[in-house]
């Protein structure tokens, strides 16, 4: 048990919210689960590690620079019809879905890192639908809405209820 603990933790080593929620999942074991239960529960911790590398994986910052890295480069745009328009709209978009979407998003990742939403998936559901991250846009609004749908969904299917990445929000 000790060692798929040690493999688990050595798999989200270096991104400190991974290593935040994967201790907060092991914790959850030992805290809630009887000890005939943990060796079984610490070998699907090592799989369990992939979905939560999932959850930290892109940030914020990164996926602003890819955006504006591609509307910055105009050999995106060179063989384009109506090139300079299509540019015009692209930027003003991305612009607007940004500040929409504000510092952190449909979630804050530092939250996420404390709450053992493995074990306790409808805390990841909460955690989306009080979130102010993105602020009180209509478009936030409505993503919470429908990430949060999806999100109950997954769970009623007996899946981890993942949230978008920032790219994909």
């Amino acid at each position: 048990m000790a060692q798929n603990g040690v493999h688990t933790l050595e798999s989200v080593a270096g991104n400190v919210l991974c290593e935040r929620a994967m201790k907060t999942l092991l914790d959850g074991y030992i805290a809630q689960r009887p000890p005939l239960e943990w060796s079984q529960l610490f070998k699907e911790a090592a799989n369990v590690a992939y979905m939560v590398k999932y959850m930290f994986r892109e940030s914020l910052g990164l996926a602003k620079r890819k955006f504006g890295g591609y509307i910055e480069d105009k050999a995106n745009f060179v063989r384009l019809p109506h090139a300079k328009k299509q540019l015009e709209v692209l930027t003003g978009l991305i612009g607007a879905t940004f500040a929409a979407y504000g510092d952190v998003g449909i979630y804050d990742p530092e939250r996420l890192a404390k709450v053992d939403f493995l074990n306790q998936p409808e805390l990841l559901v909460a955690l989306v639908a009080e979130s102010t991250g993105g602020g009180v846009s209509e478009d936030m609004v409505k993503m919470k809405e429908v990430t949060v749908s999806w999100m109950q969904y997954m769970i009623s299917r007996n899946f981890p209820p993942l949230t978008p990445h920032h790219t994909q929000a």
